[in-house]
């Protein structure tokens, strides 16, 4: 009986750590997404969409338009100093969103960051929406620029 509750204990616990496990590296991707952002990297932020909607010119276009908008609102005259990973959301999943994002989402999540920007007091805060592919299990990012 005792093995059965050190069985039981472990495999919770192994399910709790892949789960921090899988947050700390969706935080990690909207770290890296924001600091491509910030930067201007429009290629580097589409390669984490879904690999049918980095293909699409029509897209890359309107991130390049929405670049131009992003970085004369946020990073004009501004040094980051720091970009964290705060918490992740599960975010309720609509069907249109499937449509719209151009595949099945099964499941949704934003992870919020804090950019902390040379001389301001409080950080600013970004997100990063991503889906869960039903056929592949992969998550790819919902939100650009």
């Amino acid at each position: 009986m005792k093995k059965l509750y050190l069985i039981a204990a472990s495999l919770l616990l192994s399910t709790n750590v892949a789960a921090a496990k899988f947050e700390e590296d969706l935080q990690k991707r909207c770290v890296n997404i924001v600091n491509y952002m910030l930067s201007g990297d429009v290629n580097s932020v589409v390669d984490y969409f879904y690999p049918e909607t980095q293909k699409n010119p029509k897209f890359i276009n309107f991130q390049e338009k929405r670049k131009l908008k992003f970085t004369k609102r946020y990073v004009k005259d501004r040094t980051v100093e720091s970009i964290v990973g705060v918490k992740t959301i599960t975010e309720p999943n609509p069907k249109s969103d499937s449509k719209g994002a151009g595949f099945n989402i099964v499941e949704q999540l934003s992870v919020l960051t804090h950019v902390q920007f040379s001389g301001e007091s409080s950080p600013s805060e970004f997100s990063c929406s991503f889906g869960r592919e039903k056929e592949s299990n992969s998550w790819f990012l919902l939100n650009g620029f």
